[in-house]
């Protein structure tokens, strides 16, 4: 199984990192995981177009990352919210469909563009609460162990 993680933005609290490195030491024995970090726009006043222009210059990036043929989970609010057995259950499905190559997004402050949205293969929210991008990375490698320890049927997940 091949993850790739696109993050756009730099993680810079040492906390973050050292969580990041421990969470990325313990899946090399089950994924070969790879995060990719992009340069992140500033941020202009929310709700303007000058974001949505951020955001776009950003989805760019984003699509350009993407590997070829990876199932892509988009990472937004408004997406599906789903527990840690269903996340296991949905990379075990595609994994059994001959799919092991996957990508999730996570955007920047002002979120994902819509193209990127619209792109993806699947859109998931971990919250309808809102988490600083930086610290979400570290949620996400956490999901991605505990889902695959799920799909092993080994106990961290308890």
């Amino acid at each position: 199984m091949n993850i790739t993680i696109i993050a756009v933005g730099r993680l810079k609290e040492k906390y973050l990192v050292a969580g990041c490195q421990e969470y990325l030491k313990r899946l090399q024995p089950l994924a070969k995981v790879k995060i990719v970090e992009l340069r992140d726009e500033p941020l202009p006043t929310p709700g303007t177009a000058a974001e949505e222009q951020a955001k776009e210059v950003e989805a760019a990036r984003i699509l350009a990352a993407i590997p070829a043929n990876a199932v892509t989970f988009a990472l937004d609010p408004r997406g599906q919210e789903l527990s840690s057995a269903e996340l296991a259950d949905k990379l075990a499905r595609y994994s059994v469909q001959g799919r092991s190559n996957f990508c999730f997004i996570i955007g920047g402050g002002a979120g994902l563009a819509q193209t990127v949205l619209d792109s993806s293969t699947e859109i998931l929210s971990f919250s309808r609460l809102t988490f600083p991008h930086q610290l979400f990375r570290l949620m996400l490698l956490e999901q991605i162990y505990r889902a695959l320890k799920i799909n092993r049927n080994e106990p961290y997940h308890r």
